[in-house]
């Protein structure tokens, strides 16, 4: 009697947790929220304040919660973070007391979600959860090989320390310029929701081997708040070429920018790269802005029929 045995079943595999790094000043605070993200199956590794860049490039976590100072400090750090190629790739959750440091935080583009103090945990969570779920396409985006020619990183590095002084020039030059300079009851600021993010899928993109389109599309957050600033615009009740306007403003000053601190054959070289993610920024708004414009004559037309 032969004994048959049955097919070997294949192991598995373990998927791994995600790792979050915490720096946190408060013991208690710190302790809680260390176990509150271990209950939820994530790996929590504590970084000191005063080395969080370091660690963040040793640990390389797939996100980091950081408590605000009340000095000013964590504008450095972000600018520091975003800036850096290490951890140009981890999104930070921050908590803060203050109105102004949310806002603050909130302008710069490596930041997912800033949370005022006290918070929900429940908020937490699905930040984190939001946070550490890279969707397919944007993992393999952020694991694209970085560009070869070292060009395309110093520029990166360029107009990621100066986002800040982009987005004030930003807001500066729309104020002045049509619809917002006729038409006081509507401000440029809501643009400023999505602009950090941005800016932000504009550095990655310049940093990796991928295609502009399908860098920008790869990063659906980024899409997502394209889109939700189009709604805002329709609802403003305002053409579709003020929505463009917008990010032609932006281009403008982003050019101007690298003219000032960038070598000329530098500029050349990533201009082509650049426009084409800008482009695309402009293909999705106007997409939107026509989807909603579609739907919204659809909706006319039923209820004129009725």
């Amino acid at each position: 009697m032969t004994l048959v045995l049955p097919p070997a079943v294949p192991a598995v595999p373990e998927i791994p947790s995600k790792t979050v790094a915490i720096s946190i000043a408060h013991e208690v605070i710190r302790d809680l929220l260390g176990e509150a993200l271990r209950d939820e199956g994530y790996a929590v590794q504590v970084v000191g304040p005063g080395t969080v860049t370091e660690d963040v490039a040793r640990v390389q976590p797939d996100a980091l919660l950081l408590e605000v100072g009340p000095w000013g400090e964590h504008v450095t750090l972000l600018d520091t973070l975003r800036s850096r190629v290490e951890s140009s790739r981890t999104p930070v959750i921050t908590l803060s007391l203050l109105p102004t440091q949310e806002a603050e935080t909130q302008a710069s583009g490596n930041v997912h979600t800033a949370l005022p103090m006290p918070f929900d945990l429940t908020d937490l969570l699905h930040a984190m959860q939001d946070a550490t779920g890279l969707r397919p396409a944007e993992a393999r985006t952020v694991a694209q090989p970085l560009e070869l020619d070292k060009t395309f990183g110093r520029t990166a590095d360029t107009l990621s320390v100066a986002e800040r002084a982009i987005m004030v020039q930003w807001v500066q030059v729309a104020r002045i310029t049509a619809p917002f300079v006729d038409r006081p009851d509507i401000s440029p600021e809501p643009f400023l929701n999505a602009l950090p993010r941005v800016l932000n899928m504009i550095v990655l993109g310049l940093r990796h081997q991928e295609a502009p389109p399908e860098s920008l599309e790869a990063f659906s957050e980024t899409k997502e708040r394209i889109q939700h600033h189009a709604s805002l615009r329709f609802g403003d009740e305002l053409p579709i070429e003020a929505c463009v306007r917008e990010y032609q403003i932006l281009a403008h000053i982003v050019w101007q920018h690298l003219r000032r601190s960038t070598p000329a054959d530098d500029v050349v070289v990533v201009l082509p790269k650049l426009m084409g993610l800008m482009d695309e920024c402009v293909r999705i708004a106007v997409s939107e802005f026509n989807r909603l414009a579609v739907e919204d004559a659809k909706r006319t037309g039923v209820q004129t029929a009725a």
